[in-house]
Parts: structure tokens; C-alpha cells; sequence
């Protein structure tokens, strides 16, 4: 008996990648060993590589930026280890955010379901690189409306770039508000993150207003995520419950922005007039003025001039109405984001009302070579001073105390005070001896009306204090004589039958007993 089979055809086994051992011990370093307990631990190890050599740094960079091999909760791990050696390598943290930045604006660009994971993480690493202050607002509101702006038509219509059909723009939004925009709570931020809110909302709005979700059912968990995240950022604020409302109160802040930009940027101004002049077709393309020879308009300027306009009103308008209105709180609370791994080095951050609230600038210090002297000299002032507080904290700090004895008491005279007048007894030292002295006070004066009225309160309130004192020995004593008095009144519920209000007992007869009295014979005989 035969058996005939079918193999599949032979395919070639994948081959793994062989990589230097220093570049397998960075990858181990980042994808394995990295989490909440071992930053210390592996930071001091990544300090410990060759950066001079230019290979090991690249590729320590490449690791550093590729967030999508890294566990998605161990994202703010990376991102505090980004910190660490960033505050000892500063061009390190910029080539990985520009990296992130790049990553994120490519992956808007190829607008690919494949890639959506890894936007995901590259967003929550953006949004840890904030919560690490290695990015500031700017960035990231920079990034905000380029979720909700980029690819899309200013009428709502559909894009290629932004299908009618992919939501993911606003889960990414989503995420990233809820990684970071629990800072945004003061200051101008706040301003900048309730003007995004609202045209935010208008972009959900147009999403759903479109073709495909009439025919379609809106996604339930995107409602719930969305509507999580305006309760955790601004549990007050009320959604726009139609599309016509979101419209409404975006055009009305574009119309305020405008105006604001017209009166500190006149020709950015002209640009938005020139703009809104131009006539439209029937297909919704603007015509434009034909050119003189001797003026000879590139076509591709009116299109400079829309973006350049839809730039300043995304970055400036925020920070001009900021300081049309001279609001003042622009220092955001720097303090409550979280800490970094231990380092040396200072953090000087400098809050810019005209332009920005939020720009921190890292000064890595001028490490000079030290001396032997400096080192003695250092050692000797730091003993100094030890030995200076020690010294000062066993010292007594009492304050003298004046002492005034008062002087024999003599005998007054007696004097007939004039009427209205209060006698005070003054105290005074001169020299070593002490003299007492009378003062005499109208009885119209303020210091003799509060002392008088102190006395009365002082009075009133000893009296009632006594008065409750007397109420509460009253109140015992009637209730120890009721307590004495009870007992004799008391009757028990149990009586003993020895009392003379009990029954008799019955007595039994001693003896034989009488059978005619029992059988009642009455005497007959038989």
C-alpha cells in the first residue's frame, strides 16, 4: 500500500539578523530590560557607551526613536530615560524629537491602516517627551491641529489624505490629550487647549456628517473615548450636542482671531483680504486677477499665502490674544509634571508672555578642570560652615527678659477723682528703680469704652458659666434623692411566697385517713 502526500514547497526559513554584540546589548538594554524599577540602572549603563564613536551613536539613537519595539506601558520609561541622557548629550534629545516629529508628519502623509500602531506610539511618546519637559505647549498644539488640518478641506469635503471613512486622526488626538493635556490648566495653555476643544469638535461634526456614516453606524467605543476625554480634561464644559453649534462658535474664534491679526499683523491681514477677494467657480476653485507683464505672480504664491495664513493663525493668534488681553498667569505649574531620573545639571526655564509661557531651556554646565587648591579650599569652607551651624544650634536664642519689680505699695491719698474720669496705675523704670504713677482717663475715650465692654463680656459670660455650674449641681442632686427614693417605692414583679399577701399552703392530715368521710357513708351499716 502506497500513501502519496502533497508537501508544501520549501520555503526559506527566516534568517536573523546578526548585529554586533554592543548593538544586541542596546536593544536588550531598551526592549527587555527597561521598566518602572530599572531607569536608574539602565540609564547608567547607556551612560556607559562609546558616544564618542560615531557608529554606537546612531544606532543608540535609532533604538531611542523606534518607541514601537518598546512595550506600549513602558513608553514614560523611555521617555525619562530620553531625559536623562539628553541632560548629558543635548543633541541626542533634539535628533530623537525632530525623529518623533518627522515619524508622526510621514504617517499623516501615507495615511496607511498598517501604520496606525505605530502612530499610536509615537503620539504617546511625544506627549511623555512633554511630560519630561524636553518639548514644550508649542509642539504639541503645533502637532494638535496638524491631526485636524492637514489633508482636510476647509468646506468639509472629502481628502485623500483623510478618507470620510478613517477615524484614526481622533483616536491619536485622544491619546495624546490624555497623555499630556492634564498640564494644560493655567496660563495661556488653558486658553490654547479650550480654543482647540472647540475645533475639535467641529471636525468630529463634519466627520459625521458626511456620506458614509449616514449609511453607517457612528462607532460607539470612539463616542465613549471622546467623551472620556472631555471629562478628564474639562469635566465642566459641555459637548456641542449639533454640528451647526460647533460651526458656529469656530467661525465666531476664527472671525476674534482675525481681527487680532489685523490690528498686530497688518499684512498678514492683506494676505487673508486678498484671499477672501478672489471669486469662485462653479467647481470651488478660486480666479484669481490675471497678472501684468510686469508683475508676473507665480500661481504657486497664492498657496505660500494660505498656508503661511493658516501657520500664524494655528502658532500666534493664541499668544497675541494673550497679550491683547494682559493676562498675566502665564507661569504653568512645572512642578507637578513628573520627575526625572537623578541628574547634575540645572534646568533654567524662562516664561516668555509675548511669545510663549512654556519654553525650557537646558544650560549643561562648563565642567573646568580642578585643582588640589580648589579641592583643600572646598573642603576647608564646607568644614567651616559645618562646624558654624553646629556651634549656632547649641547657642540659646532667649531674648532678655526685662524685669520690672513693682514698688512698695503706699498709702494713697485719698482724692476725689473729677467726674467722668478713670484712675490707671502706669508703670515706669528709670534707672535701676521703678515708679508708679496714676493716669487719669475720660470716660469718653475709646480705650475706656473697649475696657469697660471687655469687663461686662468678661462679666456676662463668668455669670453664665456660674449660672450652668449651679443648674448641673441642682440636676445631680434631684436625681441622686429620685435615685434613693425608687428603691423604697419599687413593688417587684416576682413576689416570694413567703409574703403575707401569698396563698396558703396546703396542709396535709396526719394519721389514717376517714373512709367514711371519703366514700361518704354517712354512718349506714349493711
Amino acid at each position: 500500500r502506497r500513501v502519496h502526500g502533497n508537501p508544501p514547497e520549501s520555503q526559506e526559513l527566516r534568517r536573523l539578523k546578526e548585529r554586533p554584540p554592543l548593538h544586541e546589548y542596546i536593544r536588550y538594554l531598551l526592549y527587555k530590560e527597561l521598566s518602572k524599577s530599572t531607569v536608574e540602572k539602565v540609564l547608567r549603563q547607556m551612560r556607559k557607551l562609546p558616544w564618542d564613536d560615531e557608529v554606537i551613536r546612531n544606532y543608540a539613537i535609532k533604538c531611542l526613536i523606534r518607541v514601537w519595539n518598546v512595550k506600549f506601558n513602558n513608553i514614560h520609561c523611555l521617555a525619562s530615560l530620553l531625559a536623562g541622557i539628553a541632560t548629558h548629550y543635548e543633541d541626542v534629545g533634539i535628533t530623537v524629537v525632530d525623529a518623533v516629529l518627522e515619524d508622526i508628519r510621514v504617517c499623516m502623509e501615507i495615511n496607511l491602516p498598517k501604520f496606525n500602531q505605530r502612530r499610536i506610539s509615537m503620539v504617546k511618546y511625544l506627549g511623555e517627551l512633554y511630560n519630561y519637559r524636553l518639548i514644550d505647549s508649542t509642539v504639541i498644539f503645533k502637532v494638535l491641529y496638524g491631526f485636524i488640518t492637514y489633508g482636510v478641506t476647509p468646506s468639509g469635503t472629502p481628502s485623500l489624505l483623510d478618507p470620510p471613512e478613517h477615524l484614526h486622526r481622533i483616536r491619536v488626538v485622544c491619546g495624546l490629550l490624555d497623555t499630556c493635556g492634564v498640564y494644560f490648566d493655567r496660563g495661556s495653555s488653558k486658553k490654547k487647549l479650550d480654543y482647540f476643544l472647540v475645533f475639535f469638535q467641529r471636525y468630529i461634526w463634519r466627520k459625521r456628517e458626511c456620506d458614509f456614516w449616514k449609511e453607517n453606524k457612528w462607532p460607539l467605543d470612539l463616542q465613549h473615548m471622546v467623551a472620556d476625554t472631555f471629562e478628564f480634561l474639562r469635566p465642566k464644559t459641555n459637548m456641542f450636542a449639533t454640528s451647526s453649534d460647533a460651526i458656529t462658535a469656530a467661525e465666531h474664534l476664527e472671525k476674534e482671531f482675525l481681527e487680532i491679526i489685523a490690528r498686530h499683523l497688518p499684512e498678514v491681514s492683506d494676505l487673508s483680504t486678498r484671499r477672501g477677494s478672489m471669486e469662485s467657480d462653479d467647481h470651488g476653485h478660486y480666479l484669481g486677477p490675471i497678472a501684468e507683464t510686469d508683475e508676473q505672480v507665480n500661481v504657486n504664491n497664492a498657496d505660500e499665502d494660505k498656508e503661511f495664513v493658516n501657520e500664524v493663525k494655528n502658532s500666534q493668534l493664541y499668544d497675541i490674544e494673550e497679550d491683547e488681553d494682559e493676562v498675566d498667569d502665564t507661569k504653568e505649574n512645572m512642578g507637578t509634571r513628573r520627575e526625572t531620573v537623578p541628574q547634575d545639571d540645572d534646568i533654567v526655564v524662562n516664561d516668555t508672555a509675548e511669545l510663549e509661557d512654556e519654553i525650557c531651556h537646558k544650560q549643561q554646565k562648563i565642567i573646568e578642570p580642578s585643582s588640589k587648591e580648589d579641592d583643600d579650599f572646598r573642603s576647608s569652607f564646607e568644614q567651616m560652615v559645618s562646624d558654624n551651624l553646629q556651634q549656632r544650634s547649641t547657642e540659646s536664642t532667649k531674648l532678655p527678659v526685662v524685669d520690672l519689680v513693682p514698688p512698695p505699695a503706699r498709702k494713697a491719698v485719698p482724692q476725689v477723682p473729677k467726674e467722668g474720669d478713670m484712675h490707671f496705675s502706669l508703670l515706669t523704670k528709670r534707672g535701676n528703680k521703678t515708679h508708679l504713677q496714676e493716669l487719669r482717663v475720660p470716660v469718653n475715650c475709646d480705650l475706656v469704652a473697649n475696657i469697660l465692654s471687655n469687663r461686662e463680656a468678661e462679666l456676662k459670660e463668668r455669670n453664665m458659666v456660674k449660672q450652668l455650674t449651679l443648674d448641673i449641681n441642682l440636676r445631680q442632686e434631684q436625681e441622686e434623692i429620685q435615685g434613693l427614693v425608687r428603691p423604697a417605692q419599687r413593688v417587684p414583679n416576682n413576689p416570694k411566697p413567703n409574703q403575707t399577701d401569698a396563698r396558703p399552703r396546703y396542709v396535709h392530715p396526719k394519721g389514717a385517713p376517714n373512709v367514711d368521710l371519703i366514700f361518704g357513708s354517712g354512718g349506714k351499716k349493711w
